[in-house]
């Protein structure tokens, strides 16, 4: 196939996207040329999201990374060390003892990096959460440092008013 051909096609299919996204939006269920795979995994999500996409996002909800413990081993002259990303590190004690779930940290199996997922979808400002954060030797303070900042207290905010239209109060 010529390079003509191949701008023509597609954009042929960037102008049949459009329409069909107007239609879509009564029927956020059909994503049109979409991979739903690639949605399942944060590190693979495109790098701007239309609202057809958000939508499904926020319906489907991105899962944490499960019961598995991660390991990075790295080598310091003739020592080796080894960081680990555990499971409790997808929860915050509060001051009062009473453990909270990180609901909005989502671990990437491709990337083996963790991302602050509404920050993600809604957040203009970069972050280390934003493009995948892999350094496990800080990453309690980290996160503790990424959940208070004004740009993830704004997205949370944006991911709740977003997720009630579709009656999801718990994203």
């Amino acid at each position: 196939m010529k390079k003509e051909d191949n701008e023509e096609a597609r954009s042929n299919n960037e102008s049949n996207c459009d329409k069909e996204s107007e239609e879509d939006k009564d029927r956020p269920e059909r994503i049109i040329d979409l991979d739903v795979e690639m949605l399942n995994d944060i590190a693979l999500w495109p790098t701007t999201l239309t609202d057809l996409i958000i939508d499904y996002i926020i319906r489907k909800k991105p899962n944490n990374i499960g019961n598995e413990t991660l390991k990075s081993v790295y080598k310091d002259r003739d020592q080796v060390y080894y960081r680990e990303l555990s499971y409790d590190h997808f929860y915050r004690k509060k001051i009062n003892g009473v453990k909270e779930e990180r609901n909005w940290l989502i671990f990437s199996e491709t990337s083996k990096a963790v991302y602050c997922y509404p920050c993600k979808l809604f957040s203009a400002t970069s972050s280390k959460l934003l493009t995948g954060f892999q350094n496990w030797k800080i990453i309690t303070a980290t996160l503790s440092g990424h959940e208070i900042s004004k740009e993830h207290i704004s997205a949370m905010c944006t991911l709740y008013k977003r997720s009630s239209k579709f009656n999801r109060i718990d994203s």
